[in-house]
């Protein structure tokens, strides 16, 4: 394959992966999807640093798949329960407590754009030396 189609598959497989199941089926509140991300994240991330290339880009699925579960819950982890507030104030209506589940989110997100930017800036730096030796 290509190298610059080699990324492709991992960011186009991760949105699908975080539209489809993250969000519609609301996995990404199943702590075990959520480690499992995490780990990858982490796991990428070493692989961008060691320049293990079966691991290197692992973190642009993981940043790719959190992105649309971390859009659509920070529009309420923010609101306060209904119980709390006066009729007419914007209240999140649910039982449950999703500021963990953000918080791991946010985790998972900030762990696989490490990974992202170092795989950019390394791959940029071998480009500039390659050119340079031409």
């Amino acid at each position: 394959m290509p190298s610059w189609l080699r990324p492709w598959p991992y960011l186009i497989g991760g949105l699908l992966v975080g539209f489809l199941f993250l969000t519609e089926f609301a996995l990404n509140t199943v702590p075990a999807v959520q480690a499992g991300l995490l780990l990858l994240a982490i796991a990428g991330l070493v692989g961008v640093v060691r320049h293990w290339r079966s691991l290197e880009l692992w973190p642009l699925f993981a940043a790719s798949a959190i992105l649309v579960p971390l859009i659509a819950d920070s529009h309420v982890v923010g609101l306060p329960g209904c119980g709390t507030v006066p009729a007419g104030v914007a209240c999140f209506a649910g039982s449950r407590n999703v500021s963990g589940q953000f918080e791991t989110e946010m985790v998972t997100f900030v762990w696989s754009l490490a990974g992202v930017m170092l795989l950019i800036v390394r791959e940029t730096r071998a480009r500039l030396v390659r050119s340079r030796d031409n």
